[in-house]
């Protein structure tokens, strides 16, 4: 063990001198070496703040590929006809603090690069196009940052590049035409942007591509129909965008190209301008477990072959459009399918009495269509036997796992056949946990919606805090706890939470206090909650806390 240390010691000893022998090997071959490669790094590390200190073993006369540099890593290269021994091919720092200008870091002094992750830091200014010489780049991760400006052109030209995610900044401009030379990308991902203009007719181009998300963005005009070409497509995500017109084909509706994307997996496309009908060729994408179109402008029937989806489990969502006709039968051979949103369209006629086949579903929506629901309880009725009911253990809250003499018979007698008798009253038996119990409800006894506000709020608040609130349970206003209750909740895990982690609790709390308000007109409508929890880009008409961050609950401004 003692001539071990001392070896490796003397090994620490020399390393400089190792560094300066390879550094005069590699002059005369042409090659850049690592004395070179240290010399990028160094200075870039000089210009950048860490608030985890991880870049403190970034020492001078220490080898970059000693193995003690913190998210470097060195491999075995070959250069022309001579091997070199080390050289830097991957820099691996998400989530690592970084303050600091991409820009400040000589890429040319480092073009063995083959992965680079700088995800989730506090990188600022723009993309720099040097970093276009790193030919061998195969994977390049920005998510996340600050940076600002376009994408520059020269990117196009790393056709090496594999995976491109640029998300979580606040790029501007156009989406580049030369992205369609990275023939060897697999995924394109550039989510919650600043990006405005079409998407590029080239991205046809990337046949390799299973990976493509352009959403939350500003992007405009129409669905290229040349992304039928992108045959191995798994995942695509346009939504929450401004692209309008027909989804393109042949006719000038939903592309028929895209029955061509037999991978297809999940396809996205909900909160666009999108006209015209849905194609019939969506039932050919055979592999589909998801498929989201909702708040469009979509008219035209449903098309049937959308029956034929049999992997369709997660969601198949089309609300919000100005679909017409009846609802398919084809529909109830979805027999895993989770959740169907038929909501907010123009369908008449009855609910498909196939839809009692579909075992799996938890959620189903029709409202707001011109259905006539009565029949389908008539139907549902008459068509099973009577039976004597003893004590049923059923989930008398899942859709179909009843056969409609249930429900039907449970309201009626609730309701005493609907009766209005001078002597009934609107007014309600208060039950519940006193601990989610609106604050109103200890004076009077008249149970609103915005009651059950109240109690969500408090469940939300519990959820997210991981224990009751009992600060409710004081007499002092609720706004005096808001700075509190949110910073026990993001101090739980400082260092292992993501920004998106984080946001995504200040969204659970902002949602959480505005349920709270001790004035129930105050309050959001469920309606209102709903939707800022399922839409990416939330908008808020809550009367207050709409303007809850991160920032504001750090700094006590709340």
């Amino acid at each position: 063990m003692g001539l071990l240390l001392t070896l490796i010691t003397t090994l620490a000893m020399f390393q400089p001198c190792l560094l300066f022998l390879q550094a005069n090997a590699s002059n005369s071959t042409g090659s850049v070496h690592l004395w070179s490669q240290q010399e990028a790094l160094l200075p870039w590390k000089s210009t950048l703040r860490s608030s985890l200190s991880l870049l403190d073993s970034w020492r001078p006369r220490t080898s970059p590929c000693s193995r003690n540099w913190t998210g470097v890593v060195c491999d075995a290269v070959h250069h022309g006809h001579r091997g070199m021994p080390w050289a830097v091919v991957r820099i691996d720092l998400p989530k690592a603090g970084i303050d600091g200008s991409l820009g400040e870091l000589n890429f040319s002094a480092l073009p063995f690069l083959q992965y680079i992750d700088l995800s989730y830091n506090s990188l600022l200014g723009e993309i720099p196009r040097s970093i276009a010489s790193l030919a061998e780049l195969s994977h390049l991760d920005l998510t996340g940052n600050r940076l600002h400006g376009q994408i520059p052109w020269e990117v196009g030209n790393m056709e090496s590049l594999s995976l491109l995610e640029l998300s979580l900044n606040n790029l501007t401009g156009t989406i580049p035409a030369s992205l369609g030379n990275l023939t060897r990308l697999v995924q394109l991902t550039i989510l919650q942007t600043l990006l405005t203009g079409s998407i590029p007719e080239e991205l046809g181009k990337l046949t390799g591509l299973k990976y493509l998300q352009l959403s939350s963005a500003f992007l405009s005009g129409r669905i290229p129909e040349s992304l039928g070409n992108l045959t191995k497509l798994s995942l695509l995500r346009l939504y929450y965008n401004q692209l309008s017109g027909p989804i393109p084909s042949t006719q000038g509706h939903i592309p028929s190209e895209f029955d061509q994307m037999r991978s297809l997996q999940y396809l996205d496309l909900y909160r666009n301008r999108l006209t015209g009908w849905i194609p019939q060729e969506l039932g050919s994408c055979m592999e589909l477990l998801f498929l989201r179109i909702n708040d469009n402008d979509l008219t035209g029937y449903l098309p049937t072959t959308l029956g034929s989806l049999w992997k369709l489990q997660i969601a198949l969502d089309v609300s919000n459009n100005k679909l017409t006709g009846r609802i398919p039968t084809q529909l109830g051979n979805l027999v895993m399918l989770e959740l169907l949103n038929l909501s907010h369209n123009k369908f008449n006629g009855t609910i498909p009495s196939s839809f009692s086949s579909m075992v799996s579903l938890s959620i189903l929506d029709v409202s707001y269509n011109n259905l006539e629901v009565g029949v389908i309880m008539t139907i549902c009725r008459s068509n099973k036997p009577q039976k004597e009911t003893t004590t049923d253990t059923r989930d008398v809250f899942s859709v179909w796992n009843f056969d409609g003499k249930l429900a039907f018979d449970d309201i009626i007698r609730a309701t005493e056949n609907f009766s209005e008798r001078s002597d009934s009253s609107n007014w309600s038996e208060l039950a519940g946990t006193y601990g989610y119990i609106a604050p109103e409800l200890s004076h009077t006894p008249v149970v609103t919606t915005k009651c059950d506000v109240y109690s969500f709020g408090v469940l939300l608040l519990e959820i997210v805090m991981g224990r009751y609130p009992s600060e409710l349970q004081s007499h002092t206003s609720l706004q005096g706890q808001h700075h509190k209750l949110a910073m026990e909740t993001f101090d739980k895990h400082p260092s292992s939470t993501t920004l998106v982690e984080r946001e995504e609790v200040s969204l659970l709390v902002q949602v959480a206090l505005a349920c709270l308000q001790p004035s129930p007109k105050s309050r959001p409508e469920m309606q209102e909650v709903y939707q800022k929890l399922t839409h990416d880009h939330p908008y808020c008409s809550f009367a207050t806390s709409c303007d809850l961050t991160i920032e504001k609950l750090k700094d006590g401004e709340v």
